[in-house]
Formats: structure tokens, sequence, C-alpha cells
């Protein structure tokens, strides 16, 4: 900052920008201390409690007796879905997982997406939304499947899928989408229990 000949003062851009960046800090330091007197002021005064009227505890009761008993029916029912022997057969499994993949058909034109195609990228989500669509199949068909058989047998799963694919796929059908769906029911009705 210096005076010019014509009596006037001039400021340096530096000179303006440092005071700015005062002025801003200096708003922001009052209303920070606006705030925390705001702030303390409601803290002070106690705050009158009121006593819920018997009506009022009795309603509360009542929800929390229900929600008790919520809780209780939804753990009962969980220890007996985990402990409860899968009953269906490998027909109605099967039948399940087809009729399923078929009522939530993706198509793959429409739901096809690659990265960054400008950049050269040309790795596709396909496989993932295919594997996740096949994951939600299974799971969905949970209940219709056979229990896990005693032992492995090396054979079972070639010997399942070739049923499979006679009973479900014509020929010529055959699509990505088939097979993971095949492989599925097949490593569900070939392979043992884990803790067995």
């Amino acid at each position: 900052m210096h005076w010019t000949g014509n009596g006037r003062i001039e400021v340096s851009r530096n000179f303006a920008l440092g005071v700015a960046a005062v002025i801003i800090a200096l708003a922001l330091a009052a209303m920070f201390l606006i705030g925390m007197v705001i702030g303390q002021d409601g803290e002070e005064e106690p705050q009158a409690e009121i006593d819920p009227t018997p009506s009022v505890m009795a309603a509360e009761r009542e929800t929390e007796t229900a929600t008790e008993a919520a809780q209780a029916s939804d753990q009962q029912e969980e220890s007996e879905t985990a402990v409860r022997p899968q009953a269906g057969t490998k027909t109605e499994y099967s039948t399940c997982l087809v009729r399923t993949h078929r009522s939530l058909l993706l198509d793959v034109e429409s739901a096809r997406f690659t990265p960054w195609p400008d950049y050269g990228d040309n790795r596709s989500v396909w496989d993932v939304i295919r594997y996740r669509h096949v994951d939600y199949i299974s799971d969905y068909c949970e209940k219709q499947a056979p229990a896990p058989p005693a032992t492995y047998s090396s054979t079972c799963i070639p010997r399942e899928l070739q049923s499979f694919y006679r009973r479900h796929i014509p020929e010529g059908s055959d699509s990505d989408d088939f097979r993971a769906v095949a492989a599925e029911y097949a490593l569900t009705v070939c392979q043992p229990a884990a803790d067995r």
C-alpha cells in the first residue's frame, strides 16, 4: 500500500486478498461464538418433566409386550428354519430354478454396461450381474432343494447336469444363464453338507 502522486492510496493485490481473508476468518469465528452462546442458553434452563398418565403407561407396556412376542416368534422361526431338513426333491428344485429364471429373465442387450468404453476398457459388469442373478434364484428356490447327500460321488455332478439338460433345456437353446443355473442345481444336489 502506498500513496500515488495525485493523493490516492494504491493497494496491492496481495494486501487486498490478505484483508479479505482476515475479514472472512473473523466472520466465521463470530458465527462460531454466536452458535456456542445460543447452544448454551438452551442447556442451562431445566426442562419440566411430565409424568405419563396411566393410560399412556399401559399402552407402552402393551407395545413392549407385543414387540417382545414378535421378536421371540422371529427367533423361534429362524431356529426352526436352520434345523428343519430340506424336504424337496430334485425335480421340484430344478423346476423351481428354471421357472424362476425364465420369469426373471434378464435382457442381456438392454442390461449391457461397459465402464469407460471411450478409454478402451471393454470389461463388462454382465458376468457379475449374471452370477448375482443366479444367487437370487437359488435363494428363492432353497426350500425346494433336496437334502444334501451323505457322501460325495465323483459322478454325481456330470450325471445331474445331464439330467437337468434333458429335462429343462431343449437342444440349441443353451446359454450362459442356463449353464449358471444348471451349475447351481448340480452343486446343490451333489455336494454333501460341510458339517458331515
